[in-house]
């Protein structure tokens, strides 16, 4: 916790409360003195014609929005397409509660009082600011609770693609002991027992490693500084153009391809780095452009500086340098002890090439796995915090939905004196009960179901791609839970609301 954020958050929370009565105070003293006087407190009937026309206009905009933000989204991955349907999501939740505004409207000029389900909806009208108000409330929760799911990272549909977070290499892996030798070269291969296998079938791009870094991927759950160096020639990635880069200093492309950028030489003299942006941003609590002292085992420091930020890659947890830089700056450290490794052919072959791979460095301590499954082991971290997220937040609209009920109890008690007149014509107190349920009902149901659009137009990049095991369950329950605790509150607030004597209210009138 640091003091500026709780000061920023005093303050907020503060203005934002000034800011609300300021509202509040304002839209009393439009009321006329008179109106004030018997009680009434909303300002109906002042609407200007503008103002009754601007439902519409927010209903047309909201539409628009949503569908430029889906257009705008369907050429995006990541979190930038993420962004782009929970924008689009939110665009409907507005447009949907425009939409619920004009339907307000349509009752207000409707003449059907048949019953008392009808009557209520009518009732729904009088404060219509309040009655939409309960139905944000609803709504705004149920698009929150869901929509949060839509920065869930989804496993690669095709993990052979260069431009995903496997960079298209099949397996990923390293050895205890380095590697001198050159894993390409095929007398390398004869001498390791793998002289099957040619450049086509079979190849590596191979890291050096500074050890003594620490794990500074989503899997550490430590604040780690100094996380582990890797080096590599940066034409091995920048050939087949591998990994998909989030983002990019500025000025550090001119010579090429992303990964050309750590061949360049910086003012400053530190070493340009790339790292993982998830590693970089929470791991090392980094950004672009940040610089890490990271030491070079002769009594002196190097200073790192991050140009680049992968999104998403089995390479999380490291920083990557150049080789050549990597072996004038660390002197000490000789070989290869990390790999990425491609290999041709159908799912079976590539799982025996790999276990032949790992039998021949067997003295050097190799192991390898899929690289698609570390790259879901580091995804499923995410999607983990974002299930927790969801359950508590959950929790807490469920909690909010009190707020609803006391919305609902000042409405019935601001009516007493109508409902002591309703009870002296002869309605039983079940009767008036059902009409207040019918009339708040509505509202929570329509919020429910504007939210839950709403929330799968967000969602919908990962209801497609199952393969990131959407929680349509869980997301499920918790809308449901959801609904049935503001439907309790509405039964609750208005027996509490109805309860006593209801003629005492009109014998001052």
């Amino acid at each position: 916790a640091k003091p500026l954020s709780i000061v920023i958050g005093a303050f907020a929370t503060t203005a934002m409360a000034k800011l609300a009565l300021w509202f509040a105070g304002r839209r009393i003293t439009a009321v006329p003195p008179r109106a004030l006087l018997v009680g009434e407190t909303d300002p109906t009937g002042m609407r200007s014609a503008a103002a009754g026309r601007r439902p519409l206009w927010v209903l047309a905009i909201g539409i628009v929005g949503a569908a430029a933000a889906i257009v705008a989204g369907l050429g995006l991955e990541g979190e930038k397409l993420a962004g782009a349907f929970f924008g689009a999501g939110f665009a409907l939740l507005v447009a949907g509660l425009a939409a619920l505004a004009l339907l307000l409207r349509r009752f207000e000029r409707g003449k059907d009082c048949a019953d008392l389900a009808a009557l209520g909806r009518r009732n729904a009208v009088r404060k219509s600011g309040r009655s939409l108000a309960v139905a944000a409330m609803v709504a705004a929760g149920v698009f929150l609770v869901a929509a949060v799911n839509a920065f869930r990272l989804q496993s690669e549909q095709d993990p052979s693609r260069r431009d995903t977070g496997t960079g298209g290499f099949q397996f990923v892996g390293g050895t205890t002991l380095p590697i001198y030798e050159d894993l390409n070269d095929p007398a390398i291969r004869d001498k390791f027992g793998l002289e099957d296998y040619d450049g086509d079938d079979l190849r590596f791009v191979r890291f050096r490693v500074r050890r003594g870094g620490e794990e500074a991927s989503c899997l550490n759950l430590n604040h780690a500084t100094r996380p582990r160096v890797i080096a590599t020639d940066p034409a091995e990635l920048s050939g087949r153009d591998a990994f998909r880069f989030a983002a990019v200093s500025k000025g550090m492309r001119a010579d090429g391809p992303p990964w050309s950028i750590l061949s360049q030489t910086l003012d400053d003299g530190s070493v340009p780095a790339i790292g993982d942006k998830a590693s970089v941003m929470w791991a090392l609590k980094k950004k672009l452009g940040d610089t890490i002292a990271y030491p070079d085992g002769e009594g002196g420091e190097v200073l790192l500086r991050i140009v680049g930020l992968l999104e998403n890659s089995v390479l999380q947890g490291n920083l990557v340098i150049a080789d050549s830089v990597f072996k004038e700056r660390f002197p000490s450290a000789g070989g290869y002890e990390f790999f990425l490794v491609d290999v041709a052919g159908g799912e079976e072959r590539r799982e025996e090439v790999i276990g032949e791979v790992t039998k021949a460095l067997e003295r050097r301590g190799a192991a390898f796995e899929s690289a698609a499954a570390r790259l879901a082991a580091y995804a499923q971290v995410q999607n983990t915090y974002i299930s927790i997220f969801s359950v508590l937040g959950g929790l807490g609209v469920l909690l909010g939905t009190v707020g609803v009920g006391l919305v609902i109890a000042r409405n019935v008690l601001e009516r007493r004196a109508e409902m002591g007149l309703m009870s002296a014509l002869g309605f039983r107190r079940k009767a008036l009960v059902r009409m207040v349920l019918s009339e708040h009902l509505m509202l929570v149901l329509a919020g429910v179901a504007i939210g839950a659009v709403a929330a799968v137009a967000a969602v919908a990049p990962n209801l497609v791609g199952r393969a990131a095991g959407f929680p349509v369950a869980t997301v499920g329950v918790i809308v449901v839970a959801i609904a049935i605790g503001g439907l309790l509150f509405c039964l609750l607030a208005a027996r509490l609301a109805l309860r006593g004597s209801l003629l005492d209210a009109i014998r001052t009138e």
